[in-house]
């Protein structure tokens, strides 16, 4: 339903009609958001999902490692900011070279880089990435590495998006309650 309101396609039906250099300029805003992100909610000393209610709860659609992962202690300095967790080509919605809306939300938490890092390159990311052939690269741009060399230092998020690129980040105010909204 949100993806039909939202102008464009997903990143997933788009991809094949892409450049390399379109791929790439889809990645970086892409990395941008994710660093924006990670600005919306203050640092947590402990990982947790947005919905805290959802912790305790065992989801259908998340494996065992992925809960391992997420879960695991904290290491040194690690910061464990606001993460979409879920950064797949299909919950990324583009138009004309723009990241227009990321949808897919509820695996988001404050879990930090690092762990959506580990959930994406172990769990999320079944593509091919290039291949090298007589020093030629054949294939397509990896998607895999979209949370490589991400600051988790809140001012390097804020000041790492261009001004061009700049993109607004709906944080809805905790205490809004959805109770008397209709289900549909």
């Amino acid at each position: 339903t949100v993806e039909s309101r939202i102008p464009g396609v997903s990143l997933e039906v788009a991809w094949r009609y892409l450049t390399t250099e379109q791929i790439n300029t889809l990645k970086r805003q892409c990395r941008h958001l994710i660093q924006r992100i990670g600005t919306v909610d203050s640092p947590s000393q402990a990982p947790s999902y947005v919905c805290r209610g959802l912790n305790s709860q065992p989801q259908p659609d998340v494996q065992k490692r992925e809960v391992e992962i997420l879960f695991e202690d904290n290491s040194d300095n690690e910061n464990l900011c606001m993460v979409h967790n879920d950064m797949v080509r299909p919950n990324i919605i583009v138009r004309d070279d723009r990241v227009v809306g990321i949808i897919g939300w509820r695996q988001s938490g404050l879990f930090g880089y690092e762990r959506a890092k580990k959930v994406h390159q172990e769990l999320r990311i079944p593509e091919p990435t290039f291949v090298s052939i007589g020093g030629e690269e054949i294939g397509e741009p990896p998607w895999a590495d979209i949370y490589d060399n991400l600051s988790a230092s809140t001012a390097d998020c804020v000041n790492a998006l261009p001004k061009k690129d700049s993109a607004e980040i709906k944080a809805e105010p905790s205490t809004m309650a959805l109770d008397a909204l209709p289900a549909n």
